[in-house]
């Protein structure tokens, strides 16, 4: 008895007009389709990219991306296929990520909010990001799509068309989108350890960049902790001065 293909539950991404966005990208990174026929690992050839370009092009018609697509694609349907996913990942990555606002009406507070997010970028966040791509590509994509509200049953899809991909814009995104935890509690919302120790598992590649990540996020708390020591001491100071002596 064999077990039905499950459907990717990114359907955005294989519309006419996603596939004709993806085809534009495509033929954008390689403006030049009569040079010298020297493709490189997971690019499409000249001849490809020819046959991407004509005028009378039109998108395949893909009802599932599943197992069985991803088999029988062509490497021009693989490598569109791949392009509109890296869209559409990037698309709810934006939806996702906070924009660092903690609106409580007073200018205190915005001021706290955007100086936690420069420190986390500055710290443990940036530290984590540039690290992250080395890890098991398989850890990066179960976490991305977690942390995008996607199915796990769409890694293996994901995980064979960032492979196609020259280079791997796919896995780029989903590491982005495995830290969307640490942007999410930058925001205003404190620090979430556990996540917070999760993460840095993930990002780092031995023991010694996992130590010093874990530097860097104690470091990144001890100045949230400063920040938001300096922010209440304001207001009672405010709250102080205001009382009739």
């Amino acid at each position: 008895m064999t077990t039905p293909a499950t459907a990717s539950s990114l359907r955005e991404a294989l519309t006419p007009e996603a596939l004709t966005r993806a085809r534009r990208r495509l033929l954008t990174a390689h403006p030049d389709p009569t040079r010298a026929n020297t493709p490189t690992p997971g690019s499409l050839t000249d001849e490809q990219l020819r046959v991407l370009a004509a005028h009378d092009w039109a998108p395949p018609r893909i009802a599932a991306l599943d197992r069985n697509t991803l088999t029988t694609a062509t490497p021009i349907t693989r490598a569109l296929l791949a392009e509109s996913v890296r869209e559409t990942l990037e698309r709810r990555l934006a939806a996702e990520r906070p924009h660092g606002t903690y609106d409580d009406t007073h200018a205190g507070h915005d001021a706290f909010s955007r100086g936690v997010v420069d420190d986390y970028d500055h710290g443990n966040h940036h530290l984590a990001r540039a690290t992250i791509r080395v890890a098991d590509p398989g850890l990066v994509t179960s976490a991305g799509l977690s942390a995008l509200g996607l199915p796990g049953t769409d890694a293996t899809f994901i995980d064979e068309l960032a492979r196609v991909s020259d280079p791997n814009p796919i896995a780029s995104v989903l590491a982005d989108a495995a830290l969307l935890d640490l942007d999410r509690y930058a925001a205003g919302r404190g620090l979430r350890y556990s996540r917070v120790g999760t993460t840095l598992m993930l990002a780092a590649p031995n023991e010694q960049c996992l130590a010093d990540a874990i530097d860097t996020v104690a470091a990144a708390a001890i100045g949230a902790g400063a920040r938001v020591t300096d922010v209440t001491t304001q207001y009672i100071d405010e709250e102080k001065a205001a009382l009739p002596s």
